[in-house]
């Protein structure tokens, strides 16, 4: 019975990976740092950032906690960075802070997210961010690629929760070049009326009408001159 959740969440995962393009795919390998996304009716959505990097620089993730403040418009509130210790040779650093329109009416702030822990300074390259309450829907990107970033999607269910993962790989050290979009537009060109096809459709079948007609016509006309011509040279 317990492998039952465990297929589910492959399953639900596997449906959201196959609308994906398996060359636009991130390697399945371990982030360097991710990001923890909760929603929360009232007050600010609450962020954590863990780096996998026990040795990494507790100033460092502080400039890059309140550079995403800036990016998303809203400085990071009560931002706490600290160490966590799991085991005593298994240590992270995290931090915790509140953040608004991280998750916006438009949709998912990747790019800020991306351009904060990217950049000259930071040894980041693999970012993974979770969504915690978040369903994928048309306007949730799926996947995106660009010459500076790749992005890919996959949704899962913990505990009956549902949690939309996106990875980040940044391939430059450029912020200015990572651009990504905060929701998949749909690019649909109106629908042309099916009458708009053939600017004029009835004309086709009254032309064939009228070229019927006057061909009969001009039968008939060389058949009766036919006829009078005979009797007129029978008189004579």
């Amino acid at each position: 019975m317990r492998a039952l959740p465990v297929i589910a969440v492959f399953l639900v995962a596997s449906g959201l990976v196959a609308q994906t393009d398996s060359k636009e795919a991130v390697p399945d390998s371990h982030p360097d740092v991710t990001v923890t996304v909760e929603k929360f009716p009232i007050g600010s959505d609450v962020v954590e950032v863990t780096v996998v990097d026990p040795q990494y620089s507790a100033e460092l993730l502080t400039q890059q906690c309140q550079t995403m403040g800036q990016l998303v418009g809203d400085g990071p509130r009560g931002l706490q960075v600290a160490p966590v210790d799991i085991t005593p040779k298994l240590r992270f650093l995290r931090a915790r802070f509140g953040l608004n329109s991280i998750i916006s009416e438009n949709g998912l702030r990747l790019e800020a997210i991306a351009k904060a822990l990217g950049g000259p300074n930071s040894p980041i390259k693999e970012i993974a961010v979770e969504f915690k309450g978040i369903k994928p829907s048309s306007k949730t990107i799926k996947s995106f690629k660009s010459d500076a970033v790749r992005v890919t999607a996959t949704a899962t269910t913990v505990l009956d929760i549902p949690e939309l993962e996106y990875r980040i790989l940044l391939l430059t050290k450029d912020v200015d070049m990572i651009k990504i979009p905060e929701n998949a537009e749909i690019e649909k060109g109106p629908e042309k009326p099916v009458m708009e096809a053939n600017a004029h459709p009835s004309e086709g079948p009254k032309i064939g009408l009228w070229a019927g007609i006057f061909g009969f016509a001009a039968a008939l006309g060389l058949l009766v001159y036919s006829l009078l011509s005979r009797r007129s040279s029978r008189k004579t």
